[in-house]
């Protein structure tokens, strides 16, 4: 084989680019504050014909995701951010419904993602902005403790405030990379491909049922009253603070989905008011 300088440069960039250290590998090496950001509820949206399979079974169940080709449950750390459909429906089945569940739940988490790895992937494919290629190896954050997303806050946002306000903290750029990279794509304008600053919140992965006991809230459609009342049976004796919102006709759900989100945020802020934590 001849010596081919481009294609030995490319081959050694390649290499050296695949051998560069994840978020997760930079953040274990980083040392734990001394105080960390308070372990904030994570959150899933679904819609309502879901929602009656998940209170039958009393548990969140693992779906299969064509992002990375496994059962997963996907949660947002600390609120509801994810937006369902534009279109108008007339099918309350269609509708979101939210569940903010105990932050001792982040114990099952898999891996965290700094982004929703949906919206990940698609700007991996059109290849803009160039931080999210190759997101899967690079962002991945490993879980298993309800503490790393608090250390990823700090080390990113500086406080919880700023996490959910979606401001990263100038210091982010003079970490190691992936963090200036990280803080580059927080920081984009990228409302011209779709993209706003609820995609860039962290996503949680579990590949473990969460059990409807560890809820904290339910928002729902007012028309699934039945079935709030059948799961608040069935988690006996927990019960969750819960927002039924009226369904008026050809709702948007993603006009239903902010109001959720409003809603979840002030439950959120309990919890980053309890005494003696850093929000």
């Amino acid at each position: 084989m001849r010596y081919n300088p481009c294609f030995w440069e490319l081959h050694i960039a390649n290499k050296t680019k695949a051998a560069r250290p994840s978020l997760g590998q930079i953040l274990a090496s980083l040392p734990t504050p001394e105080i960390v950001p308070r372990a904030l509820p994570p959150a899933h949206v679904t819609d309502g014909l879901r929602f009656k399979t998940i209170v039958a079974s009393s548990e969140l169940e693992p779906q299969f995701c064509s992002v990375f080709q496994e059962s997963l449950i996907y949660l947002f750390y600390g609120g509801v951010f994810y937006r369902r459909f534009h279109q108008p429906s007339k099918r309350a089945t269609e509708l979101p419904v939210a569940f903010l569940f105990d932050p001792g739940v982040l114990r099952l988490v898999e891996r965290y993602f700094p982004g929703d790895t949906g919206a990940l992937r698609n700007m991996e494919e059109r290849n803009y902005p160039e931080e999210a290629v190759g997101f899967r190896s690079r962002f991945s954050v490993p879980g298993g403790d309800y503490t790393v997303p608090g250390k990823l806050v700090h080390y990113v946002f500086r406080t919880n405030d700023r996490y959910l306000f979606g401001k990263p903290t100038a210091e982010c750029r003079k970490l190691p990379s992936p963090f200036p990279e990280l803080f580059r794509f927080i920081s984009r304008d990228l409302s011209d491909i779709g993209v706003d600053q609820r995609q860039r919140r962290f996503e949680a992965q579990c590949k473990k049922a969460i059990p409807l006991q560890s809820l904290v809230w339910v928002g729902y459609p007012n028309v699934f009253d039945r079935e709030f009342a059948l799961l608040l049976e069935n988690i006996k004796p927990s019960v969750p603070d819960f927002y039924s919102y009226p369904v008026v006709p050809s709702m948007p759900p993603s006009e239903a989905a902010a109001i959720l989100q409003s809603r979840a945020h002030d439950i959120v802020a309990r919890y980053m008011k309890i005494p003696g934590r850093a929000a």
